[in-house]
């Protein structure tokens, strides 16, 4: 009877052990998270004063201006997504690994 209330006794131990880690756990976890939102808070703010900055410093009839004072030729950089040249892209891409491959294993 004595080893029945002994081994009772150990196993709500263990029980009660198992279930205060897996509570440190869950409260590490949120301490964590909350870490992390608050890094992302700051990160956040620090990148839109950033913008802030930027758009104090440069402003449109000042980038004409310097466009128009310097001497050589300035083209925009457009951004158009054309299929046809990121497939040719890819398709060069593949030749040269598959250059790479042969050159690696002598061939």
């Amino acid at each position: 009877m004595f080893a029945k209330i002994c081994i009772i006794i150990l196993a709500l131990g263990a029980t009660a052990g198992a279930l205060l880690v897996n509570r440190q756990q869950r409260v590490d976890a949120a301490a964590e998270i909350s870490r992390m939102h608050f890094k992302l808070h700051r990160h956040e703010r620090a990148a839109s004063r950033l913008r802030a900055e930027i758009a104090r410093a440069v402003r449109p009839d000042e980038v004409r201006a310097l466009l128009t004072s310097g001497g050589d030729a300035w083209e925009p950089i457009l951004y158009r997504y054309n299929p046809a040249r990121a497939k040719r892209l890819l398709e060069d891409d593949a030749m040269a690994q598959e250059a790479d491959a042969a050159e690696r294993l002598g061939g």
